[in-house]
This record gives structure tokens, sequence and C-alpha cells, in this order.
């Protein structure tokens, strides 16, 4: 079945802040995505990094997105619920300001009604009324900007086979703007994406193969081509994109040095700690730099220290909590809560 049931896939570059649908109540996932060259030799550092957080409903709770290599996030998304049905979505950026809010309405039955976003820019408002068929997928859409004197346009959204579907823009006089043709797998992830101007022409196109999925059902590899153009000029890209998810499991009711063992990754950073049963452990970072030195886990005051072998010499105090029923490694600091959560 088709997961985007809202419109991260109808209007691509509209409502930035939607995000895909997850399966197995996943706590964290990292997403990172490597541009590839015309030879398939993929680039070191990550052209991009998405990070998702779940509450313990198993629904997104918010989502950054980075540049990796960069200090601060491009953006950050917070989302709230009535029951399960999406009610607003607020981003911002490195500074706090707000980006875009996206609002949802549902009528007395609980069907989606209307969407509105709204940003500082009023010309990019969006006021939509909506119409959803039994599976809840969106198949029509009137737009309006809610401060400007254009016409609504009318979106028709037609779904065949719970793997294609296409969606088609025209304005008030009936006149095609744009079309959207999306391709979707048996799993419901994409196959292949074609955008068309009022003109028919191609103006993104992207082709996407070689998943790989995990137990849950959830994508952890993929290649893509992608082709399309900007101010005249055509461009392509070959990525592969790749993700870490970390699922609800057996935990102890305590952290313990044998269960510390292992990899634990802080994804908002880029950050994973590799810890050694002899008392040593590695860092790495998306840069691919390393360091590493002692850890150790005092059970009687909860503190869990880590001391670096190049550039410092007093210990880094990691203190532990349950969330979500999992143990989380967290350590405040001026950025935000660093947090670990362990890979299998």
């Amino acid at each position: 079945m088709i997961k985007h049931i809202l419109l991260i896939l109808l209007f691509p570059t509209l409502l930035v802040s939607q995000a895909p649908v997850f399966l197995g109540k996943p706590l964290a996932v990292e997403e990172l995505s490597y541009e590839l060259d015309a030879s398939g030799n993929q680039n070191p550092t990550a052209r991009w990094a998405m990070i998702y957080h779940f509450d313990d409903a198993g629904r997104l709770s918010e989502h950054w997105s980075k540049t990796p290599g960069e200090k601060d996030f491009l953006n950050h998304t917070v989302h709230t619920y009535m029951g399960e049905h999406p009610l607003k979505s607020v981003q911002t950026g490195p500074k706090g300001n707000i980006q875009e809010t996206l609002e949802h309405f549902y009528d007395e039955t609980g069907k989606l009604v209307r969407i509105l976003k709204t940003g500082p820019i009023a010309a990019f408002n969006q006021d939509m009324e909506v119409v959803t068929d039994s599976l809840d997928r969106i198949v029509w859409i009137k737009s309006q900007k809610p401060k400007g004197n254009e016409p609504p346009e009318i979106t028709e959204n037609v779904f065949t086979d719970d793997t294609l579907a296409v969606s088609t823009t025209r304005d008030a006089t009936g006149q095609v703007k744009g079309t959207w043709t999306r391709r979707m797998n048996d799993q419901g992830d994409l196959l292949y994406f074609v955008q068309t101007n009022e003109t028919g022409a191609v103006v993104h196109e992207a082709h996407y193969f070689d998943y790989a999925y995990d137990d849950a059902g959830n994508w952890t590899e993929r290649k893509s081509r992608t082709r399309y153009t900007l101010f005249g000029e055509e461009r392509k890209i070959q990525a592969h994109d790749i993700r870490r998810i970390v699922y609800p499991g057996e935990y102890p009711e305590t952290l313990t040095p044998s269960y510390l063992q292992g990899s634990w990754a802080g994804f908002l950073y880029g950050l994973q700690l590799d810890f050694f049963a002899d008392g040593t452990y590695l860092a790495y970072t998306w840069e691919s730099r390393k360091d590493g030195g002692q850890w150790t886990l005092d059970t009687q005051k909860n503190i869990l220290s880590v001391t670096g072998k190049e550039h410092r010499e007093t210990s880094v105090p990691l203190d532990f909590r349950y969330e979500n029923g999992a143990i989380i490694l967290y350590k405040p600091g001026a950025e935000g809560e660093v947090r670990l959560v362990k890979l299998k």
C-alpha cells in the first residue's frame, strides 16, 4: 500500500515538514545520503542527513535535517497529534525561527478536510481544502493562497492498484499546470517519480532501486538516479541512501558494564561510541574522525565516564535514563541534549 497518505509526494516543494511513515514503531532513525560519481564510487561525506525520533505510541514526534560537517541543523520539525491523526507540525530554523507551520483539520467523522500551511513569507502560504478516499488517501485538493488574488488551483490524485498515483494540477480555467506520477513497489516505497510542467516537459525525474529491507519492512538501503532542470540547466545526481533504525527491545533494569559493551549512536550529532570489554572505547563522527580512550561505569552513582586519549584528560560524565522502553545515554549541552541509543 502507499504509505505517504498526505502530501509529501503530491507537492514535494510545498510541504517540506512532512516526513515518511515507518513500520514497527522504531525509537530513532538516522538516514544519510551519499552522492555517487559516474563510475559508482561513493563520496565518503554524506550530502545530507535526516534524523527521526518517535514517541511511546510509535508516532513520529520530531525530525531534523542537517548537512554533515555543519554545526547547525537546517531545520527541526515537531509533530503533534489528535489520537492517530496528525494535528500540527512546526518547523524551525537553526536559530529557532519558525520556517513553516502545517495544521490539519478534520470533520466530525475524523475525515481530513483541510490543511493550512503558513510561514514568514505570505506568498508561499497555502490554504488547502481536501477530500480523502476510504483509505484516507487525498484524492482532491483545492489550493488557495490566503493573501493572494490568484484564483484557486485544483489537484486530482488518481490511485491505481496501490502502486501507481498520478496527480494533475489545473488552474481555474482547467488548464493543466503540472503533473506528478509516482510508481511504488509492493512495500509502498518509490520506484520512480516524474514531474512535468504546463507544456508537458519533464522538469524532475527520479528512479529508486536496489532496495534492502529489515524485518519490520522498513528500507535500510537504496540507490537512486535523479534528473532535474534548475534555471534552465539540466542536472543529474546518483545517490546511495542508508538508514540505521533502532527498535524497542529487551533491556536490563539498570545499566551494567556487560550491557554497555557494544555500539551506541547519537544520530543528532553523527556520533557513534563503541565500548569494548577491556575498558576502552572508540568514537566516530559523520566526518569519519576517530577518537578513543578509557571508559568506567560507576554503578553506585549511575555515572558513565569516558576519558579521551588525545585532547581530554578529565572524564566526561554520561548519565542514563529509561525512555520509551529503552536505555538512553545522555549528556546535556549548550547545543541540546546528546542522546545515545544502543545499536544491535
